[in-house]
């Protein structure tokens, strides 16, 4: 099987420069138990080499498992696993503050779920206002943190 290596890298780095690629996941293609995720800052082209592109990389913390070795193969890939989530400080509610704007930044209408400090799962009026923000509100004294997903 014949590979175009240079159509794999044109693609890889459309991806980064205009699909806005916000992580990517470097492993090893004979064990990819050993893999690190990386944040992508910034894409360059080299200024001496211009077939080829610099990446600017920044660890995510406790994603990685292993270290990167000479003479070894490895694929880079967009790393797109999980989902996006927002979890709240406590927030109080009282006779005063009945409602708490929540501003997420999700880019979506997440579903919520509060819990109070015992623990509990708790049941209010949500409003999601834009896809980035939502109100709760509450008419009992208590405080919760506000899980949004």
């Amino acid at each position: 099987m014949l590979v175009d290596v240079q159509l794999i890298k044109q693609k890889l780095l459309k991806q980064a420069l205009f699909f806005d690629v916000k992580n990517i996941i470097i492993s090893d293609t004979e064990n990819p138990s050993n893999f690190g995720i990386f944040n992508v800052d910034s894409v360059a082209q080299d200024g001496t080499e211009t077939n080829f592109y610099n990446f600017t990389l920044t660890a995510v913390t406790n994603q990685s498992n292993g270290n990167i070795e000479d003479l070894r193969s490895y694929s880079i890939n967009v790393f797109t696993a999980g989902d996006k989530n927002f979890i709240t400080s406590n927030l109080a509610f009282t006779n005063e503050v009945r409602t708490h704007t929540v501003n997420h930044n999700l880019g979506k209408f997440p579903s919520v779920t509060i819990v109070d400090s015992a623990g509990t799962q708790v049941f209010g009026e949500i409003k999601h206002t834009n896809t980035n923000t939502f109100t709760v509100t509450f008419n009992s004294n208590f405080t919760a943190k506000i899980y949004a997903n």
